[in-house]
């Protein structure tokens, strides 16, 4: 797994960029999960899909990160991955 952190945006809403893929790539990669800080929009997590065209989820908000992160548990607990 490769881990990025980046300076993102222009000097007055810069952005803290949190990039985490299986190859090294970028926030647009296949597969991709990025966390952005923008201004005063804070917790936004998007998930590119690794099926190309299918695109890309934002999920917005600290409650819906927590259900995300809920849901995710549940799934690899059911699919049996550790």
């Amino acid at each position: 797994m490769y881990t990025r952190v980046a300076k993102r945006g222009i000097k007055n809403e810069e952005r803290l960029l949190i990039v985490t893929t299986q190859k090294k790539g970028n926030e647009h990669s296949p597969g991709a999960v990025s966390y952005g800080l923008v201004g005063s929009e804070k917790n936004i997590v998007t998930i590119h899909s690794n099926v190309l065209g299918w695109g890309a989820i934002p999920i917005k908000g600290r409650e819906n990160i927590e259900m995300l992160k809920d849901a995710l548990i549940l799934i690899c607990k059911i699919g049996n991955v550790s």
